[in-house]
């Protein structure tokens, strides 16, 4: 969209006698994970209500636009190590700011509680707008992965929580979810939303053909499959060890890694080390849906190992296929 047409759009939402919600997220398209799905998708469904504005960082400087909402970028930067991008600094953005200011918003809800979060919660209280925020993640969990420090850990854990303890209400999906909010000293009252995959059981034969014929899985006796980022937390090593001991079994089997993520070259070692070459297909990141689900509707087993994860959508849209999943307790 050109500066133009987002100004129209703003003039529209402020115009059409709808509220408008606007999302803040630290991550967004390109990039394809939980969260990012969570956050469309609450975007798409909301959108048939309300007036809907997701603010997400930018990707090499530029906005990841979509259909059913709109979507204003934040001027980002490059994490070293990281696959994504973060705008330390929205508030320096001018531009971005200046069409936040032009948009009358009736709520803000963030979903990460780092910089667009942080933002968010400060621009909710100057502009007296209500806030609310969702859990989504075991940030203790990620802060102790990366420093191995008890006190960095508990020092960053403090700061989260001071963000989420600013909304009104936090949304989270289970009562695992919650438990895990209040331990780390979350005092808002909080509410259960299941997470939710807008996927049906149809299923597209000829699409499954074209799937079929494309990673040669004709004549296959076990299909299996993962859909996610290839990170350390999702404990996708156990998973290709595992592989191993059924391969020296003479298992007849393909498993299929969709996605992309810093694992990737390490896994793709583990399987020549195995032997799995034959055994292993590493698609890479997949971004058509028809062919997506095309996969998970030939699949007989969603193995879903995270050690990491509170409600994952993937397990739903195996589900929704009727795909059983088999995943750590």
């Amino acid at each position: 969209m050109t500066n133009e047409e987002i100004i129209k759009k703003i003039e529209e939402y402020n115009s059409n006698n709808k509220k408008t919600i606007a999302l803040f997220c630290d991550v967004f398209y390109p990039s394809i994970d939980g969260v990012i799905s969570v956050v469309n998708n609450l975007a798409i469904e909301l959108s048939a209500y309300f007036n809907v504005v997701v603010c997400v960082p930018k990707h090499k400087g530029q906005t990841v636009f979509k259909d059913d909402y709109l979507v204003l970028g934040v001027n980002s930067s490059k994490i070293p190590g990281m696959d994504y991008e973060c705008s330390f600094h929205p508030n320096k953005d001018k531009q971005f700011i200046n069409y936040l200011n032009m948009l009358k918003i009736d709520l803000i809800h963030f979903h990460s509680p780092f910089f667009m979060g942080k933002f968010a919660a400060k621009y909710a209280k100057g502009k007296n707008i209500p806030l609310v925020c969702t859990l989504h993640s075991q940030y203790r969990k990620d802060f102790w992965n990366t420093t191995h420090s008890k006190i960095l850990t508990k020092i960053l854990l403090s700061r989260l929580i001071k963000v989420f303890n600013r909304a009104e209400l936090c949304f989270t999906m289970n009562s695992f979810c919650e438990s895990v909010g209040r331990d780390y000293g979350i005092k808002v009252p909080i509410s259960l939303i299941p997470n939710a995959t807008n996927w049906t059981t149809t299923i597209d034969k000829s699409m499954c053909e074209e799937v079929t014929k494309k990673y040669e899985l004709a004549n296959v006796e076990n299909i299996w499959l993962f859909v996610g980022r290839f990170v350390k937390v999702k404990n996708l090593p156990m998973t290709i060890k595992v592989l191993k001991a059924l391969k020296d079994k003479n298992m007849n089997f393909k498993f299929i890694c969709v996605g992309e993520g810093s694992q990737l070259p390490k896994l793709k070692s583990m399987t020549k080390k195995f032997g799995l070459e034959n055994n292993v297909i590493f698609t890479g990141k997949i971004t058509n849906r028809s062919e997506l689900e095309a996969i998970y509707a030939l699949t007989d087993l969603f193995i879903f190992t995270s050690n990491y994860d509170m409600e994952s959508i993937v397990i739903q849209e195996a589900s929704s296929k009727a795909v059983p999943t088999i995943m750590i307790e």
